[in-house]
């Protein structure tokens, strides 16, 4: 399934080098609870998008209190401040065909491009899962694909291997981006995110 998770109005971007790597240690010890697994995910700068399974929507709704309430804990600790950090309710999308799972894959590892966080012919952003997602078969040549995983190995047969009926995934598929800007052609860029690296 597909959750977003949206920030209250008002606060710092999630994208700043510190911010993301404090996402990165919480979800490397956190990402897998009681029938519920992060998958992959993208950090943007006011929500975060998770590819997750779940064994049910209890599982679901348990583990994504527990998450959202840790991340609030620890941003607001790195941000110096109190108060709500994330809205009311995370939305969530069930996912149930090949192509579906293959669409959602590109559009949560590229999603950096859709909002404009990266250029359209950057390779992987470093702020999602994608230095480790097994695009054309392979682990990218990454600096942080030699780390742990900071989220689950799929155990579902959809996103373990189902999606991979609908075709590869390059570092280069672009989610659906908005018109103005999907004129610009993605180029032929290495795996290397052009992205802000992580120490």
């Amino acid at each position: 399934m597909h959750v977003t998770c949206r920030l209250v109005e008002g606060l710092r971007s999630l994208r700043e080098k510190k911010t993301v790597l404090l996402l990165l240690h919480y979800l490397l010890k956190e990402f897998e609870r009681q029938g519920f697994r992060v998958v992959e995910f993208s950090i943007q700068g006011n929500h975060l998008h998770l590819v997750c399974e779940a064994e049910s929507r209890e599982a679901l709704s348990r583990a994504m209190n527990g998450l959202c309430s840790g991340m609030a804990r620890k941003l607001n600790r790195h941000w110096g401040r109190r108060g709500k950090v994330f809205g009311d309710r995370y939305h969530a999308e069930f996912v149930t065909t090949p192509t579906q799972c293959r669409n959602l894959l590109i559009y949560v590892l590229g999603n950096a491009k859709k909002h404009g966080a990266l250029p359209l012919d950057a390779g992987i952003d470093a702020f999602s899962t994608a230095p480790w997602f097994p695009f054309d078969g392979s682990r990218p040549n990454h600096p942080l694909s030699q780390r742990p995983k900071p989220a689950a190995t799929p155990r579902l047969w959809l996103l373990r291997e189902g999606w991979r009926r609908s075709g590869p995934i390059t570092p280069h598929h672009l989610p659906r981006i908005p018109k103005q800007r999907s004129r610009i052609q993605p180029g032929a860029s290495s795996h290397a995110a052009r992205s802000p690296g992580l120490p």
